[in-house]
């Protein structure tokens, strides 16, 4: 069972999304309110978090950026041009108003399976598992040489294979080591064990040439000297 929490300032809007989430048996709804303010004290016992973007005081994205470990999100609004973003914070999905009950569960059947997978995960392997085509599979940490965000998904490149998977960038970078994996870029988590060369502007995996923040790239450069 999923804890879930909606937030929607449109009360027809939200009482429809009230609607389908008791059509779906593996959803409890925890609370229904109007302002991310009002959501805050659920939050702790929350899985998946039901987000509209435009509201009062504070917007969906905004308070997705103020929290520093979001449940899992589906964005549900009237504003198209905010998806690039939203996929930017790791939302699981993202619907456009009006939300009719099948996309909605096809939202939500994503996001069940993803937690059921982070769930499998821990520190304490040198492996984690993802579902990439159509599979759970097996990666071991020293297999994989870069990691990088496509809207929505993850593509891992490993060195037996790539695997697209529904976790998000930021999701996948808590369950690896820090000493051996960095976010060099918002798009990218690299493994410092596979890069080959630096220079000003990118490193290289490889001959996959990755950009580098300038914020990262003093960082970087004191990993790989230490290594």
């Amino acid at each position: 069972m999923l804890n879930c929490v909606i937030i929607d300032d449109e009360l027809i809007a939200r009482k429809g999304i009230e609607k389908y989430t008791e059509k779906i048996s593996y959803l409890n709804m925890v609370a229904s309110v109007r302002t991310a303010a009002e959501a805050k004290p659920f939050l702790d016992k929350t899985d998946l978090m039901i987000l509209d973007i435009q509201m009062p005081q504070v917007t969906g994205i905004d308070f997705l950026k103020s929290l520093p470990k979001a449940p899992v999100t589906i964005l549900v609004t009237a504003y198209p041009e905010f998806a690039l973003e939203g996929f930017e914070l790791d939302v699981m999905d993202y619907i456009v108003k009006p939300v009719s009950f099948e996309r909605f569960l096809k939202a939500c059947d994503r996001a069940k399976e993803y937690i059921e997978i982070l769930q499998k995960n821990n520190h304490e392997t040198d492996f984690l598992f993802i579902k990439a085509n159509g599979k759970i599979e097996k990666i071991f940490f020293n297999d994989i040489l870069f990691i990088e965000a496509k809207e929505n998904y993850s593509d891992v490149h490993t060195s037996k294979g790539r695997y697209l998977t529904l976790i998000g960038l930021g999701n996948l970078q808590s369950m690896l080591d820090s000493e051996n994996f960095v976010r060099l870029h918002k798009s990218y988590i690299v493994s410092i064990r596979h890069i080959t060369q630096m220079d000003s502007n990118s490193i290289y995996v490889g001959t996959q040439q990755i950009p580098i923040s300038r914020t990262m790239k003093r960082e970087l450069k004191e990993k790989l000297l230490k290594g």
